[in-house]
């Protein structure tokens, strides 16, 4: 699958824990490689929403969207416990 990236995302990303960096760059290969949402790790979709998924990675939860083109658009690094709050989606 392609990728796309929110400005949002990049900033989670830089402001991480330096051992967290390389889960998420392996978390962001597995997706490039999945063919469709099935073959992505832990990724369960929203309640709530229709189009909305989260991909566990470690404490932290990477919030995505699945495009029209195939195109999974990453929107968010987040704690766990502040990925589930409407003002992170």
């Amino acid at each position: 699958m392609k990728t796309a990236y929110s400005k949002a995302f990049e900033k989670d990303f830089r402001s991480l824990p330096a051992g967290v960096h390389m889960q998420v760059l392996t978390l962001v290969d597995k997706v490039k490689a999945a063919a469709q949402l099935c073959d992505m790790p832990d990724c369960i979709p929203l309640r709530g929403s229709r189009s909305k998924y989260r991909i566990r990675c470690g404490s932290y939860r990477v919030i995505f969207t699945l495009e029209q083109d195939n195109t999974v658009f990453l929107h968010r690094i987040v704690p766990r416990g502040q990925a589930y709050k409407k003002h992170n989606l």
